[in-house]
């Protein structure tokens, strides 16, 4: 039996096969008539006229420049000569002055935080400069070199004078005044004051105080012991600096201890 199914197929096949070059050659002539259509236009159009536009410069005018010419000015200078006569034989004293510094404490009223170096007021008497001066005048001549001796002055150095006086009622108004604050400051300022004055017993007290108020305050912990050591209380001032030294790097501290340790310090 024949199959017809193989048949058909086969058949379809040579019609395809038959008509492609047809189809083919149609498209490409629909491309190629589309494409004529296309570029048509555009090569039809006339072609855009560019006028041309000549650029002429205006000439350029020469411009002259006038020659000036100056005429120096001359003018009659005369030479004046200035004869001065020259003072000699000057000597000059100079007279010594004496500084005398006393020192006051009304500058720890503005303390606030800390203590400000201590100052003191200075009297300054006035220099007295007394000149004398004696002139010898010289008639000059003409075509006559003015001779001139000039010697050295004569200055006698100052004298610097300073007296310090320490005064009780300052420091007294130092103390009342930190009743009312209690500010560290004064209260260190005031131990320091009376170790100066080897009354150790005040020192201590005030630097106790200070202590109290701040911890912190390396200067009041070294008074403190020193203090101690003078009141004859070696064993403490060493206990204390001991502990002191647990809790701060304080090489002052450090240097006191191997003092008062040695018997360096009494």
């Amino acid at each position: 039996m024949l199959n017809v199914h193989d048949l058909e197929r086969r058949w379809l096949r040579y019609k395809i096969k038959s008509y492609a070059p047809v189809m083919i050659s149609t498209i490409f002539i629909l491309f190629g008539f589309i494409a004529a259509l296309i570029y048509y236009p555009f090569s039809s159009r006339p072609e855009a006229q560019v006028d041309e536009v000549l650029i002429v410069s205006a000439p350029i005018k020469a411009s002259f420049i006038k020659e000036v010419t100056f005429s120096p000015v001359t003018e009659n200078i005369q030479e004046n000569t200035l004869n001065i006569d020259v003072p000699q034989n000057t000597q000059y004293t100079r007279t010594s002055r004496t500084l005398v510094l006393k020192p006051s404490l009304h500058f720890m009223d503005n303390i606030e935080e800390g203590i400000n170096p201590y100052l003191s007021d200075v009297n300054e008497e006035p220099l007295a400069y007394e000149i004398q001066q004696h002139y010898t005048n010289n008639i000059s001549q003409v075509n006559e070199q003015v001779q001139t001796k000039t010697q050295t002055p004569i200055v006698k150095k100052k004298m610097l004078t300073i007296v310090t006086q320490k005064n009780e009622n300052d420091l007294k108004d130092v103390i009342r005044r930190f009743k009312n604050n209690k500010n560290p400051a004064l209260s260190l300022f005031i131990a320091k004051r009376y170790y100066e004055l080897k009354k150790y017993q005040k020192s201590y007290n005030y630097a106790l105080m200070t202590n109290e108020i701040d911890k912190e305050i390396d200067d009041s912990w070294i008074i403190f012991c020193k203090s101690l050591v003078k009141l004859g209380q070696h064993e403490l001032a060493v206990v204390t600096l001991k502990t002191y030294l647990k809790t701060n790097k304080s090489s002052q501290a450090k240097i006191l201890l191997r003092k008062i340790q040695a018997g360096n310090f009494r």
